[in-house]
């Protein structure tokens, strides 16, 4: 079976994505920058069964061009390959709060998905709350197919780490500048508690953000207990920061539909997760595998303090995270969209026959 995925060339979660897949399904990658007719030429030319279209807000560029390209794409795939698109994110009105001109923007994006949907053999998403979103749009061929987590590189807790974590994209939506006022508390009761900020901005518009972080360290005084790594961070490096860290804090405030790339990055290392109670983190359960908090300084002050002081709660939640990665590992994943695809080519061949018999 040859598959081909439509994906972002620029660095995001869908090319991240992309990539971890397409080694365990052996895929190639086509890059969404090239234009629509060289991409069914390339899908043509190398006569792929499946092509999965990688579906960001930003796959082909702009939002704008994104919604104009996908269903334009579905079409002239249409006849000649198997075609599906995995949704990485959902809009809906909360997600659009504070927006402007956001029924506008809602109303394009259904109707891009819809009209993909009409060309496209299913619509994959991560989540059921995603899949109940898309059909209440009026999306009917959704498929739940979990996210795909690892590297599977459990490390148990102990008491010797005193390190909090926060990885990923630096952008405002992150609530990272609610993280290090929280932190400045935390400092307070454990002197030798340490928070690294360890990733890049994706955007040109978002480096003022990076700089005024290090200025409200400096002026919080907190220089000797916050530290940043800037830039790519390559996955041993990712593993190591993993194996030292007491707590991953993932205090986003956006209201996006969709899940998070990092916390399946890191939920097969052995580390805690503290998070907000955004939609994105909606498969994980409060208590459980997680600890969900307000965004607020005090609150993230306390569960980060709570955490810090107790290794068995910390054990706990890693462990369950850790069974949860075990079950929705990158190789399991693949072979359930290995499955689903075998399943549907036959009927997509015989349908591709039918009007010349």
């Amino acid at each position: 079976m040859k598959i081909a995925l439509i994906s972002p060339a620029h660095r995001s979660g869908g090319s991240i994505y992309s990539q971890n897949l397409s080694k365990e399904l052996n895929a190639t990658i086509i890059s969404a920058e090239l234009p629509l007719r060289r991409i069914r030429s390339e899908v043509c030319e190398n006569r792929f069964d499946v092509v999965d279209i990688q579906l960001e807000y930003r796959t082909f560029g702009s939002h704008i061009r994104t919604l104009v390209y996908l269903p334009i794409l579905a079409f002239l795939l249409w006849d000649v390959t198997l075609t599906y698109v995995t949704v990485h994110g959902i809009l809906t009105l909360q997600s659009l709060r504070g927006q402007r001109l956001r029924w506008p923007k809602l109303i394009a994006f259904v109707l891009s998905v819809k009209l993909a949907a009409l060309f496209s053999a299913q619509m994959l998403v991560h989540t059921e709350s995603m899949r109940r979103e898309l059909i209440r749009y009026g999306v009917k061929n959704v498929t739940v197919i979990a996210h795909g987590s690892g590297p599977l590189c459990y490390r148990p807790q102990d008491g010797s780490r005193n390190s909090v974590l926060f990885f990923g994209f630096i952008r405002p939506s992150k609530g990272i500048e609610t993280l290090i006022l929280a932190f400045e508390q935390v400092v307070r009761v454990h002197p030798k508690a340490i928070l690294i900020i360890a990733g890049d901005v994706s955007d040109s518009d978002e480096v003022p953000y990076s700089h005024r972080l290090s200025d409200l360290v400096r002026r919080l005084g907190l220089e000797a207990n916050v530290s940043f790594r800037t830039g790519f961070v390559p996955e041993v490096d990712k593993q190591s920061l993993a194996a030292e860290s007491a707590i991953l804090a993932l205090p986003y405030t956006d209201s996006y539909l969709e899940v998070s790339g990092v916390v399946h990055d890191f939920s097969g290392c052995g580390v805690s997760i503290l998070c907000s109670q955004t939609p994105r983190f909606s498969e994980l359960t409060d208590g459980f595998d997680c600890l969900k908090v307000r965004v607020t300084p005090s609150e993230l002050r306390d569960s980060i303090c709570r955490l810090l002081e107790d290794v068995e709660l910390r054990g706990k939640l890693a462990s369950n995270l850790f069974a949860l990665a075990q079950s929705e590992s990158w190789p399991a994943v693949a072979r359930t969209r290995l499955d689903l695809y075998a399943a549907t080519i036959p009927a997509h061949r015989s349908a591709k026959r039918a009007p010349d018999q």
